[in-house]
């Protein structure tokens, strides 16, 4: 058994901004030469998701704007004092929605491809930027 973990950055331009990362992660599995096993995505940011679903522009506006509804930025979230007397971002409510959201995510690496299913994307929701964030992928062979 072999584990490799390589990893990669994503940059976004919005406060809430949802990205398709499919392709980027099958771009290191087909580095590594991996052909069976594992593939776990993850991200050691507490203010990003990751997870699995279609990637369609509609709903992914859908997604930003659910979230942005019930649980919206600057909402007097006691995490958020800290912000304000910093005069930084707040971003509770970035924390709060990643916890709700399914992160990291894992595949089966079958010949070299991850078995996604045929509408479902590697998808990078960032909730703070915008900002440059790391991703990193793991293949457990």
């Amino acid at each position: 058994m072999e584990l490799d973990t390589y990893s990669f950055e994503v940059s976004t331009d919005d406060r809430a901004e949802l990205r398709r990362i499919t392709d980027r992660v099958e771009g290191v599995i087909d580095e590594s030469d991996a052909s069976d096993g594992l593939v776990f995505v993850s991200t050691p940011h507490t203010t990003v998701a990751l997870f699995t679903n279609e990637y369609e522009k509609r709903l992914t506006q859908d997604i930003i704007d659910f979230f942005a509804a019930y649980v919206p930025p600057e909402d007097g979230y006691l995490h958020d004092r800290h912000h304000v007397a910093t005069e930084t971002q707040p971003n509770a409510h970035a924390h709060i929605i990643t916890s709700m959201v399914h992160t990291p995510v894992l595949a089966v690496l079958e010949d070299g491809t991850m078995q996604l299913g045929r509408w479902e994307d590697v998808l990078f929701f960032d909730l703070d930027g915008p900002s440059t964030r790391t991703v990193r992928v793991t293949i457990l062979e």
